[in-house]
């Protein structure tokens, strides 16, 4: 794995906070929420982090042994597909160190609370594909009319991590 593919996760990550966390439910369906990436640690790719209800579907899926999630970001830098084992703490300090103040409008009281959980997920593989610029999608269009062959499409590489 090079530091060039590592970097171009990281980018993609980092570039929204928005991600998209699916989880397997008990009845064998999937389910998916929006969720706020609260921080990544220090290492290439480290655990992400979310604060989350404790009241919800994704918890009782992790509290089931449906460990496994995937995470899709879609940003400017590209698409990424991340699948990772989640873990969960409802450890008041753990839960201050990740809180921000967007944090206190979802929910009420603090992480003194006791109604969320921070979520941590840490990664196993991903795959991410890169977007081309508008230009690019276009001489890559023009390209395949004139040889007959399909548009590029960017590029896309999988990785263990």
């Amino acid at each position: 794995m090079s530091e060039e593919m590592i970097s171009k996760v990281r980018d993609i990550l980092e570039s929204t906070p928005l991600h998209i966390i699916t989880s397997l439910m008990s009845s064998g369906s999937l389910t998916s929420q929006p969720m706020t990436h609260q921080a990544t640690e220090a290492d290439p790719v480290g655990a992400l982090h979310y604060i989350v209800a404790k009241q919800s579907t994704l918890v009782d899926n992790i509290e089931s042994g449906n460990r496994q999630l995937n995470i899709a970001v879609r940003s400017s830098e590209g698409f990424l597909s991340l699948s990772g084992t989640a873990s969960l703490s409802y450890n008041t300090a753990e839960l201050k160190e990740w809180w921000t103040d967007g944090i206190d409008s979802w929910f009420d009281g603090g992480p003194e609370s006791g109604v969320a959980a921070l979520l941590t997920v840490t990664p196993e593989s991903a795959q991410y594909w890169t977007s081309e610029t508008k230009l690019e999608a276009v001489v890559d269009v023009v390209k395949a009319k004139v040889t007959g062959k399909r548009p590029q499409g960017g590029s896309s590489e999988s990785l263990n991590l």
